[in-house]
């Protein structure tokens, strides 16, 4: 727990640190990126269903509840001895949510209704972390029951943030640097996808460079790459790729990160363009992944630490080894032509292609044809000054 967020629900005085995220909880791999958003807010999961927040009907992850119980229980399989309530859209410990309780009980209010303030205060402060304040964006909850899709898989490079064209850059120093060839950066495009290895070896291979070692290549990569572009204020995201996130979570969609790259790098990138790393409900980088793209293994574990059925996933990316990857997991795909062009993309297919991820809409993601969502015009400067 961190810090411990305060919500005031009728003049009581609530700390909201001592909710889990039941993203990575009972699911605790030991990869997992447990997070908790500044104020503690990721941890709430938001576990939303179609019910009537005064009186909901409670679903167990297993059983189904009666009408008339204020939550479920469950065990976590990973610790017997802990139990776990599951509210409409919180999940919280035993010894919590009877604080919880005690709270809705002194303000004559449901549990229920308690949880969704705790629910708005959360959606509230992402936006705040996001854009500095709350009500960017504009959009409705759509129930599971309604909706095809449960997460959505953001790739790094080329997706969240505009690095692709740096890390090529950044390559082409380093081998000038230690091995005295220059390389040109488009040569790298071929092997983008695919993680830092196989981005330098195949270049090395082409190019022939003798005693290449990438062991070497890809630390003195990182170190160029780092201070020279991605910490330096020459990083940045898309215009709008904040906002798809936001329009995300607030639907009702869990967002992770799964990238080819490895963490040092995935950290940095998120740094570079001040998008808190906290606000993911997953975080799985190559270093974690035995098999690289156009293997599904990234994919899957990122399903895997969400707890969501990797047909209920949604990737965005943009090289053809994730694409192939991604519809090798069975799950959805929109491609994006930061990189490469559609001609690329032909021959695997990806459910839809758009020119970069702030164009990307809800209706893209969940495969609808009229659906809307939306940020608030006034703040489009501020944006694309981020």
């Amino acid at each position: 727990m961190i810090g411990g967020f305060v919500v005031w629900v009728g003049g009581t005085r609530v700390n909201l640190g001592h909710l889990r995220h039941s993203s990575v909880y009972p699911h605790k791999a030991t990869n997992a990126i447990q997070t908790s958003f500044p104020c503690s807010l990721s941890h709430i999961h938001l576990r939303h269903k179609r019910r009537n927040p005064i009186a909901p009907r409670w679903r167990s992850q297993q059983n189904e509840a009666t009408d008339d119980t204020d939550a479920t229980s469950s065990t976590s399989q990973d610790d017997a001895s802990k139990k776990k309530y599951q509210l409409p859209r919180l999940t919280v410990e035993s010894e919590h949510y009877e604080q919880l309780s005690a709270i809705a009980e002194q303000q004559g209010v449901p549990v229920s209704a308690l949880a969704d303030t705790v629910l708005s205060e959360y959606l509230q402060e992402m936006e705040r972390g996001l854009f500095g304040k709350a009500g960017r964006t504009s959009v409705s909850f759509i129930s599971p029951e309604e909706r095809n899709y449960d997460a959505v898989l953001f790739d790094m490079d080329g997706v969240l943030c505009d690095s692709e064209i740096l890390s090529r850059l950044a390559a082409a120093t380093m081998f000038a640097q230690c091995y005295n060839v220059r390389v040109k950066p488009e040569h790298f495009a071929a092997f983008t996808g695919q993680g830092e290895e196989k981005f330098l070896s195949g270049v090395a291979h082409m190019y022939n460079v003798p005693n290449f070692d990438p062991v070497v290549a890809k630390e003195r990569f990182f170190d160029i790459y780092i201070s020279q572009y991605a910490l330096s204020g020459k990083l940045s995201t898309y215009p709008g790729v904040k906002d798809l996130i936001a329009i995300c979570k607030k639907v009702g969609l869990l967002v992770a990160v799964a990238s080819s790259a490895d963490r040092i790098k995935v950290r940095a990138n998120l740094l570079g363009i001040g998008l808190d790393e906290q606000i993911f409900d997953y975080i799985v980088e190559s270093d974690q992944i035995a098999r690289k793209k156009p293997h599904p293994d990234i994919f899957l574990q990122a399903a895997k630490g969400l707890g969501v059925d990797p047909r209920r996933c949604v990737v965005i990316e943009d090289a053809v080894a994730g694409v192939e990857a991604a519809k090798s997991a069975g799950m959805r795909c929109i491609a994006v032509t930061t990189s490469l062009s559609a001609d690329h993309f032909q021959s695997v297919s990806p459910d839809v292609i758009k020119e970069h991820p702030g164009v990307i809409t809800i209706a893209d993601i969940l495969g609808f044809e009229n659906l809307q969502g939306s940020c608030n015009d006034d703040d489009d400067e501020d944006e694309k000054q981020q």
